[in-house]
């Protein structure tokens, strides 16, 4: 088997990385070089055309962080194209574009519990003054609440920018998770 490297900075790689330990980029080999069947490209999820180089950078950048990333189906031609990126570890995530190169995040948590809204209202409205970024409400419907806490990311992708944004919203979900009034609410 040939050696492998990566196309952005030249460090070489395993076959087993999807992305470069050095500068990021992700790997794009075919499956001939990855000892399978010449000609065909090997994805891990069809990623659409057209897509804004806002998306497809935070995409990109969640695959990087390990995130499991898919390309939701729209229903018309004309429909947003909404991404969903899961993980384990943090919240999941479901973004798409707004015009002016704007994107919206917005992470789902679903409550098993039932509070009253005055209780759901206090827990929101605390972690709102202690969140930097996210900005948390509730839908209940047909007796189930869904807290979505949501965020617009600003401007072109760029990766510096885009990994302090991640890890200030990793922050808030902390926040979030460990005020005493969601909790309250919550469990």
């Amino acid at each position: 088997m040939s050696e492998r490297f990566c196309s952005n900075c030249g460090n070489k790689v395993s076959k087993e990385e999807r992305f470069c330990n050095q500068c990021g980029q992700k790997l794009d080999f075919n499956e001939e070089e990855a000892g399978g069947t010449a000609g065909k490209t090997k994805k891990e999820s069809p990623k659409p055309d057209g897509l804004s180089a806002a998306i497809s950078g935070i995409a990109e950048h969640l695959e990087f962080l390990g995130y499991s990333v898919e390309y939701l189906k729209k229903k018309t031609p004309g429909d947003t194209q909404l991404v969903t990126a899961k993980n384990e570890r943090l919240y999941n995530l479901v973004f798409w574009e707004l015009p002016n190169h704007f994107v919206l995040i917005q992470a789902y948590i679903n409550i098993k519990k039932m509070s009253d809204a005055p209780t759901m209202d206090a827990a929101t409205e605390s972690a709102n003054r202690n969140m930097i970024f996210f900005k948390a409400y509730y839908v209940t419907e047909n007796s189930a609440i869904t807290v979505r806490l949501q965020v617009i990311y600003t401007g072109e992708y760029q990766k510096t920018v885009f990994g302090q944004f991640h890890d200030i919203l990793e922050r808030d979900e902390a926040t979030f998770n460990s005020d005493p009034l969601v909790q309250k609410a919550f469990n």
